[in-house]
């Protein structure tokens, strides 16, 4: 899985994801795991530019860049250490990644 790569601009139709997960944390985790799966599998890196979380679902519109060299690579996210904080105005995460 990827994490630190170089990405050309690229007109990439904007991509939707909707999940349904039981726990903010398995929430996390897997959409996490959803953007390393694209980026390994079809060599694009997605970022979100829209995103509503209403546990137990997430929806997301993103946007994709091509891939074009690998730096670095990613194995999945994992459950180490995470903590998620919620706040007035948003959350805090503490994730871990297997590299």
């Amino acid at each position: 899985m990827l994490m630190r790569c170089d990405s050309v601009p690229e007109k990439l139709p904007i991509r939707k994801l909707s999940l349904r997960e039981n726990g903010l944390e398995n929430l996390l985790v897997r959409f996490l795991n959803e953007l390393l799966h694209f980026a390994e599998d079809k060599r694009v890196a997605y970022y979100p530019i829209e995103m509503r979380l209403n546990e137990p679902s997430l929806y997301s519109r993103m946007k994709g860049r091509k891939i074009v060299n690998v730096r670095r690579e990613l194995k999945a996210t994992t459950y180490h250490q995470l903590k998620i904080k919620h706040y007035r105005f948003g959350y805090q995460v503490v994730i871990t990644f297997d590299v």
